[in-house]
């Protein structure tokens, strides 16, 4: 054989190898060495592929805050005195609440987004007043009875000279059955004894329940809280964008009882201003669900991208660390922005969409549906990137109004325990 035909024979089977390699691992070899420019990168590790690592090493739980009505306006939230506050507190509640969600900075000058502002309607604990209502108790007490019991009676035994022959037959009878019975280890019965039934009149006490008149006494307080919520966005003009009326009323009532056996109880002291402070809350806590975000939580599938770093991304999204997830991605990417070898391009593809969901779930949804578009290009085929990324799209949908002014440079204070506020 010519050394031109065997250089084409070794081509050619090289190029059988690598398709069926491809085809075994669906054109996404997982955990396998990184390769770039027709071989092995000196930056991915050099040898053998490794060994595919278990599908949950993969999966990371996330937390994460969708986006809210408000979202769409911006996230820089200015909340204005409420009218009519006088001393609920109410200004300073509400801005706790926005401030206590990771999508929202509360601030007090600079550029914002959004102004909250409103007006306390009402808020009021009546009189408290004390109400005394008939009752109905219940004594217990033991009650004597009469009952009817019978009892066994024993005959007198006639004479024996007044006895028949068949009595004195059957007197004889019972005596040899005693013998006998006797003989046998039993209990002879006594002989020739009659009885009879006779009646008696027994005392007993039964407990019986008799009720008696007596009173309740009710201490009754009620209370109103009744709020108006405004929201302004920063549009061209600014306009009002959310208001509502929020109303919560209750009663707390507490009971005693007079002319009882048990003594007097008088019904407990009602505290209405706390009564009122769980109103004003149940109205913040209303106005909350309604607008501002809900943690959520969810689990996301990662790609094996043939190198390390890929896996410690996993890791550092699990803790929440989605800047430092990021930058990771983002180093890995760029060291070979422009791979060539078909293994490179889906590994490629793998570190995209890796980051993509890192940069989604962190509140960069443009910058990661960028990532996953760019991943699917590059590898076609994966049903679930396109279906991660109509989700992502969803959640973006919600927060698509291009905010006016640049904002001015965030305040350094760190978010929340457990998350991060998402960058802008």
């Amino acid at each position: 054989m010519s050394m031109a035909r065997a250089r084409w024979v070794e081509t050619v089977v090289a190029s059988v190898v690598t398709s069926l390699a491809l085809s075994a691992c669906g054109g996404r070899s997982r955990g396998a060495t990184y390769y770039s420019n027709g071989g092995p990168s000196s930056n991915y590790g050099r040898g053998a592929p490794q060994a595919p690592s278990a599908a949950s090493e993969w999966e990371a739980e996330v937390s994460y805050e969708p986006p809210s009505p408000l979202s769409r306006w911006g996230f820089r939230v200015l909340v204005l005195p409420f009218e009519n506050e006088n001393s609920t507190g109410i200004t300073q509640r509400m801005a706790h609440v926005i401030d206590a969600t990771r999508s929202f900075d509360v601030v007090t000058s600079g550029a914002v987004h959004m102004a909250v502002s409103g007006a306390v309607q009402e808020s009021r604990v009546g009189e408290e007043t004390i109400e005394v209502e008939p009752a109905r108790c219940v004594r217990t007490l033991q009650e004597t009875r009469t009952r009817r019991v019978p009892y066994e009676v024993e005959d007198p035994a006639p004479p024996p000279s007044a006895q028949t022959r068949e009595q004195n037959y059957e007197q004889l009878g019972e005596a040899i059955g005693n013998l006998v019975v006797a003989a046998a280890g039993g209990t002879p019965r006594s002989m020739g004894r009659r009885t009879h039934t006779e009646y008696r009149d027994e005392e007993y006490t039964v407990p019986v329940e008799q009720p008696y008149r007596c009173q309740t006494v009710v201490r009754h307080v009620d209370a109103t809280f009744r709020l108006h919520v405004q929201v302004m966005a920063r549009t061209h003009p600014v306009r009002v964008v959310y208001q509502r009326d929020f109303s919560e009323h209750d009663e707390v009532r507490t009971t005693g009882r007079r002319g009882s056996d048990d003594g007097d109880q008088e019904p407990a002291p009602v505290d209405g201003e706390a009564l009122l402070r769980s109103l004003q809350e149940r109205v913040l806590e209303a106005f909350a669900r309604e607008n501002l975000p809900q943690s959520a939580s969810e689990t996301l599938r990662f790609e094996a991208c043939g190198e390390a770093r890929c896996e410690a991304a996993v890791t550092l999204v699990r803790a929440q660390n989605f800047d430092e997830a990021i930058r990771s991605l983002t180093e890995l990417v760029e060291q070979d922005a422009q791979p060539r070898h078909h293994r490179a391009v889906a590994y490629m593809a793998a570190a995209l969409y890796d980051r993509g969901l890192a940069r989604a779930y962190s509140g960069q949804f443009a910058s990661g549906i960028d990532d996953i578009n760019h991943a699917i290009a590059m590898s076609p085929g994966h049903t679930e990137w396109e279906s991660r990324l109509g989700r992502i799209r969803e959640m973006e949908s919600a927060v698509g109004v291009v905010i006016p002014p640049t904002p001015a440079p965030r305040s350094a204070r760190p978010g929340p325990a457990g998350g991060r506020r998402p960058p802008r």
